[in-house]
């Protein structure tokens, strides 16, 4: 433990009392915490182990040292009381100077603090969003697989990489896409991004220009008008509900449903 001994002046011992009553008072000890030995803080400041001795005895005398016997010394747990502060004037806050970007997100963002999930219902069956089933995640294979090429990771993977990605990772997909899937992809045209909303602002920022009117499909993800109405104010829902209608050749008595456009 560091002391600054140079803000008072006095005996030696009474500069480390009051260094020590001064951490204490400001929470940098809390309570029930424990303070080195005398022996230790001596070495650590550079001064007799009596000195320490001396500034100990006089913090336990007024209430803020405990210590048993033959037992480590720690802050009291119920410490002297403080002398009563005068209350502050309270400062007249002045917002803070920002862009009309973040006037606009912040005018249709709600920025209530959030709350962390609660414990996973037990359903049978869990259609609800954005909470992937954690507890079917293979822990033990992603721990050993992580551990073993963070063992092998070069100096060059611990610095900054492509924006796009990290370049073997753009390969693999590639090759996974075009194997499961059937589609031909460049792993230079593919962007690994750290979830949706990262994804749809990109490409909102990419494919609308301020002004520009975007649909989405209603119902929908809510998270996802969010990026769309940063740049695209005029974003709109639309319910998009299959009607049966009687086209031109299709034959008599029997419809064929229509979708609005």
């Amino acid at each position: 433990m560091l002391l600054n001994l140079r803000e008072t002046r006095g005996p030696l011992y009474r500069r480390v009392y009051l260094a020590l009553k001064t951490k204490i008072r400001a929470g940098g000890l809390g309570p029930a915490a424990r303070v080195p030995s005398t022996r230790a803080l001596a070495r650590d400041l550079g001064v007799s182990r009596n000195t320490v001795m001396l500034a100990y005895e006089q913090l336990a005398a007024e209430g803020y040292l405990v210590s048993r016997h033959r037992g480590a010394t720690s802050v009291a747990r119920v410490g002297p009381p403080r002398p009563a502060l005068a209350p502050a004037r309270p400062a007249a806050e002045r917002p803070a100077a920002i862009s009309a970007y973040a006037r606009r997100l912040t005018a249709r963002l709600d920025l209530a603090p959030s709350h962390p999930p609660g414990p996973r219902p037990t359903l049978r069956y869990d259609f609800r969003y954005g909470r992937p089933a954690v507890d079917e995640f293979p822990r033990e294979i992603w721990r050993r697989l992580l551990a073993a090429h963070a063992r092998r990771a070069s100096a060059d993977a611990l610095g900054y990489g492509s924006p796009a990605g990290h370049a073997p990772l753009r390969v693999a997909l590639s090759e996974y896409l075009g194997r499961a899937r059937g589609v031909v992809s460049d792993p230079d045209r593919i962007v690994v991004v750290n979830g949706t909303q990262q994804a749809l602002d990109l490409l909102a920022r990419v494919l609308l220009d301020p002004g520009d009117g975007a649909v989405v499909e209603e119902p929908h993800y809510p998270g996802r008008r969010s990026p769309s109405r940063r740049w695209a104010p005029a974003c709109c829902a639309c319910r998009w509900t299959p009607t049966a209608s009687i086209r031109p050749g299709s034959p008599a008595g029997r419809s064929a449903p229509a979708w609005p456009t």
